[in-house]
């Protein structure tokens, strides 16, 4: 069971970036709504995960060509594309982190630096980070949380931000779990969908009412530490799991060799230069999208493939 569980924690931290853990990500796609949106949103989460945990076990381990099995080079094509600007994302992010915490410039560059050392280490260096690092991150939204607890259980359900939101984690978090999930069974598989489910809705939830009032600061989780007197605790925490997520990015939007892997890095610190923020307002939108096209192609391909007459209208196409 301890393969499942490092599997459902590599999703976990890949999807709890600088966006997640620092409050931005949830004001954006959260602010206005209630209590039952984040929880809609952790339940779509955990059942596209387990969508692409069964594409993993399926395909072997080889998403790419099972979601494309005429021309897996676009699939490969797509991931890099939508992984390299969440990338971007997490550069700026930590930029963003240890500038403000700890008064370091270049901390975005030395960052992405040492995600490439983790990513050639190999998958399972990426499991252990993400096994180590999930916890504490769930330590300090449940401490932030209960500095300042706060229920609002009134507003809109936000079904089209709770999709989109789950589809741009998919993006990175599906197609990297998917590449995990090779000897995996039915059974573990929808154990490691279960585990996302509950820790996402709790952080979700929790990291929700932490914020309130503070939507419009570019990180409201870090601000919200410091006020409590913990910003040094709370910005190395959060540039953890930027930190978990940059590896999961970065594993994705290169050919994992270090000369693809640095020009990826240099792509992104490039387009990582318009700021954390714009990044997070202007393309996370736009990632969603993609990732509710990249699920629909997965549902239909899993879904068609214990079908033969579909198997071969698969293969057509």
């Amino acid at each position: 069971m301890l393969k499942y569980w490092k599997i459902a924690f590599t999703f976990i931290g890949t999807v709890i970036g600088a966006g997640f853990a620092s409050g931005k990500e949830v004001a954006v796609f959260f602010g206005d709504g209630g209590i039952f949106a984040p929880i809609f949103s952790a339940l779509l989460l955990g059942a596209l995960a387990f969508l692409f945990l069964e594409v993993g076990r399926l395909s072997h381990g080889n998403p790419a060509a099972f979601l494309f099995p005429r021309a897996p080079q676009v699939m490969k094509i797509f991931l890099k594309v939508t992984n390299l600007a969440m990338l971007a994302a997490m550069i700026a992010g930590a930029e963003l982190i240890l500038q403000t915490t700890f008064s370091f410039s270049g901390g975005g560059l030395l960052s992405g630096l040492l995600a490439l050392a983790i990513v050639i280490g190999g998958a399972e260096r990426i499991k252990n980070v993400n096994f180590f690092a999930v916890p504490l991150i769930v330590l300090l939204v449940v401490v932030l949380y209960a500095l300042s607890p706060r229920i609002t259980v009134g507003g809109r359900l936000l079904f089209s931000s709770s999709l989109l939101y789950a589809a741009l984690n998919i993006v990175s978090g599906g197609a990297l779990i998917a590449e995990f999930s090779a000897d995996t069974s039915r059974r573990g598989n929808l154990f490691s969908a279960l585990i996302i489910f509950v820790v996402i809705a709790a952080l979700l939830l929790l990291i929700r009412f932490a914020v309130i009032g503070s939507e419009g600061e570019e990180m409201p989780l870090l601000s919200l530490a410091s006020r409590f007197g913990i910003g040094f605790t709370g910005g190395i925490l959060i540039y953890l799991s930027v930190m978990t997520t940059m590896i999961g990015c970065l594993t994705l939007s290169s050919g994992k060799t270090t000369t693809s892997a640095l020009g990826a890095l240099a792509a992104a610190f490039t387009l990582g230069m318009a700021g954390f923020g714009v990044l997070v307002d202007k393309l996370y939108p736009v990632l969603g999208a993609a990732g509710i096209a990249m699920s629909i192609v997965a549902f239909y391909r899993v879904v068609c493939h214990d079908n033969e007459s579909c198997a071969l209208m698969c293969a057509r196409h």
